[in-house]
This record gives structure tokens, C-alpha cells and sequence, in this order.
């Protein structure tokens, strides 16, 4: 593009002294414009102008890169509240989906409270408490195991709270209801009421029948 010498310590370009040095560039080309010697540099109406930094040797700089953020975190997800079902008295298994992470962290699976209808264990067995960790494998197959009698019509069931974490921040809970629906129980005993009777008298009580 050629050269503009001024040995003043100020240099001032005017508009046509820049058309003179762009007129044969094409439209959309890039120009880099040093500065030899410690001087200033004024311009205006430029959509961008990259400078090089001199120093009283005539040698030219490259400014430092600004730095670029850290990409900002994205929690994980435990997953929608979901209300799984049991029949009274009876023990029945069933899994939860996996937490998922935007970041493809390391989650870790706490255990913020359980059920006080009944009993949570794992696929070997283990007792599920609260305040212990579970990995993603034992998501699947979990047993729940209703207390003897109980059922949702008569007794407060609870459930499973699960919070996922990712380490940097990033947190999400789920609540796991349990809806125990009730039976009617076989009786165990029967049992009649001894009672005096008259004879020959039509209709007369024979006792009370007791059904357990």
C-alpha cells in the first residue's frame, strides 16, 4: 500500500490521504497500519483499524488477545416428579431415569430423604437411607417394600427425594411419590358368642358372629 514519512512526533492523515492509499485495495480487504517511532495515531469513520504498538526502537508489537470468558456452567437435570404405584402388602421394583448434564459432568446422586411407609433397597439388597450416595447403574431396580397394612387411603406413604449435583455449582432435585393402594384383607379367625336359647321359638339369636 506504500508509505507515509513524517518526522514530526504527531502524525494526522487526512480523508483523501486514505483514499489515496485504499483506492486500488478491493472492498472488504484488511490493512494493518504501523506506526515507526513513538507517535500518535488520530482517525475517525472506521468500521476497524488494527494497530501495531511502537516502541522508540522502530520495532512493532502484536496487542495481547483479550482474554475469552470461561463458557458459563449448565446445572444438571434429575428429571420431572413422578408418582410410581404399589398394591398393599406387597413388594414391587421399578427404576428412574438417568440425570442428565448440557456439560457432561461427573454427577453425584444424594439421597435427601425416603418413604415412612415402607422400605427402599437396592437390587442386592442394600437398605436405601438418607443422606447416602447412589450411582446411576443403581437407579435401576430399586425395591419398595410397603409396611404390613399400610396403604395410601389410611396412612401417610411419603417418598424418594434425589438431588444431582455436577461439581461446579449445578444442582437439581426430584421427588419420587409412592401411592399404595389398599386391599381388603382375608379374615384369620371367626368366632360365635355363646347365647341361651329358647325352644321352639322362631327367630330367636344364636349368638354373635365375630369375623377377624
Amino acid at each position: 500500500m506504500g508509505d507515509i514519512k513524517r518526522d514530526f512526533s504527531e502524525l494526522q492523515i487526512k480523508e483523501n490521504q486514505f483514499l489515496d492509499l485504499l483506492r486500488n485495495e478491493k472492498r472488504g480487504t484488511n490493512r494493518t497500519f504501523k506506526l515507526k517511532g513513538p507517535s500518535s495515531f488520530l482517525f475517525s469513520n472506521f468500521a476497524v483499524l488494527a494497530l501495531a504498538s511502537c516502541g522508540g526502537g522502530g520495532g512493532g508489537s502484536t496487542p495481547a488477545p483479550t482474554p475469552t470468558p470461561p463458557p458459563s456452567n449448565n446445572a444438571p437435570n434429575m428429571g420431572a416428579n413422578t408418582t410410581f404405584s404399589f398394591t398393599e402388602d406387597t413388594a414391587a421394583s421399578f427404576g428412574i431415569g438417568a440425570p442428565a448434564d448440557a456439560d457432561g459432568d461427573t454427577l453425584t446422586i444424594t439421597v435427601d430423604s425416603i418413604p415412612t411407609g415402607g422400605v427402599l433397597t437396592l437390587e442386592d439388597g442394600t437398605p436405601i437411607t438418607a443422606g447416602s450416595t447412589l450411582t446411576i447403574a443403581q437407579l435401576e431396580g430399586i425395591t419398595f417394600t410397603p409396611n404390613l397394612n399400610v396403604n395410601s387411603t389410611d396412612d401417610t406413604i411419603g417418598g424418594l427425594v434425589l438431588t444431582v449435583t455436577d461439581g461446579n455449582g449445578g444442582s437439581d432435585s426430584a421427588t419420587f411419590s409412592f401411592e399404595v393402594t389398599a386391599v381388603d384383607d382375608a379374615p384369620t379367625s371367626i368366632s360365635l358368642d355363646d347365647s341361651n336359647i329358647t325352644e321352639n321359638v322362631l327367630g330367636d339369636n344364636v349368638g354373635l358372629l365375630n369375623v377377624l
